[in-house]
């Protein structure tokens, strides 16, 4: 006998339970393009020219601390991320996303990209093969130019008994005058699966199955960051 008892937890909503993501480099991957066919990485190597920079953090708070955690962001090898950028997860003692109301647990990652001429506190450097920054405000301001997301999604279905890997698709335009946010909440789904008919086994799946985007976007020139750069950042 094969039972399947789908339960359907979200960070989205208030539960009394410790929520958990697992981090895996394939969970998002990202990478800019000028249209549909031509990426920022094309043009930078046909110029010889950096224009945009792309940096990533994790962050963990709970009673007794607050702690940002710089995160590499790679490759990725994986057939369905190819050309895409993924984040690290090795430098994380749990690479977990965590959330709890009860003990007051909050978590998020971050991934942020500046103009390679923006400084701040975490941009603190100018790279010496910088375009101009008439360059890099055309390319933000082209017509199809923006952020393209992939986010990685599993369903488990009884019938194979197994697990179907999707990528949901997300695109985030840019523009040179604005500050853009995106912040994406996952809906995690647990999957418990009783086998056997005299002793039963129980395996779980846990897997982000949705998620919810929120947009916010700024005039740069009205929004005074102390700093003044320039970012458009993606949380989870």
């Amino acid at each position: 006998m094969f039972q399947n008892n789908p339960i359907y937890r979200s960070q989205s909503i208030i539960t009394q339970e410790r929520i958990e993501i697992n981090l895996n480099s394939n969970l998002f991957g990202f990478r800019y393009l000028l249209n549909a066919n031509i990426s920022l990485d094309q043009l930078k190597s046909q110029n010889n020219k950096t224009y945009l920079f792309n940096y990533a953090l994790f962050y963990y708070s709970d009673n007794q601390n607050n702690t940002y955690i710089n995160l590499d962001i790679i490759k990725y090898t994986d057939p369905n991320l190819s050309d895409y950028y993924c984040l690290d997860f090795t430098k994380l003692q749990n690479n977990t996303l965590a959330l709890s109301v009860v003990d007051n647990i909050y978590s998020y990652i971050a991934t942020i990209t500046y103009g390679c001429l923006d400084l701040d506190t975490i941009k603190i450097s100018i790279p010496n093969d910088c375009a101009t920054q008439s360059e890099i405000d055309q390319v933000r301001n082209g017509y199809n130019s923006g952020i393209r997301l992939k986010l990685f999604t599993s369903e488990f279905y009884s019938s194979t008994k197994s697990e179907q890997v999707k990528y949901r698709n997300y695109y985030s335009f840019t523009q040179a005058n604005q500050i853009a946010f995106t912040t994406f909440r996952i809906q995690k789904q647990d999957t418990i699966v009783n086998q056997g008919i005299l002793i039963q086994q129980q395996s779980q799946f846990t897997s982000p199955i949705q998620y919810n985007s929120f947009y916010q976007n700024f005039d740069r020139l009205t929004f005074q960051l102390s700093l003044k750069y320039q970012l458009l950042e993606t949380v989870f």
